[in-house]
């Protein structure tokens, strides 16, 4: 983990200083091949079901989010490093 979420307070310019709270996001790096591959494909489930409307967002502000996270995601959990 890293982050607000190690640190206690941001440092992205926009949010400087703003504690660490329930509505801030979590940053993961995974170094385990083992876990990655659990968690990528946890990914595509989302992804799918998001598509196949199974899941739904439960506002516009999150659906904000699962359309940003379906690009960036999509193009990150496949990078192996």
């Amino acid at each position: 983990m890293t982050g607000s979420a190690r640190i206690g307070k941001s440092f992205a310019l926009r949010k400087l200083g703003r504690e660490f709270n329930s509505s801030s996001d979590l940053d993961l790096f995974v170094a385990c091949e083992d876990l990655f591959g659990k968690v990528t494909e946890d990914f595509w489930t989302w992804e799918r079901d998001g598509k196949g409307r199974s899941v739904l967002p439960k506002n516009d502000n999150e659906k904000g989010y699962w359309d940003n996270n379906l690009v960036v995601c999509s193009k990150n959990v496949s990078k192996v490093y």
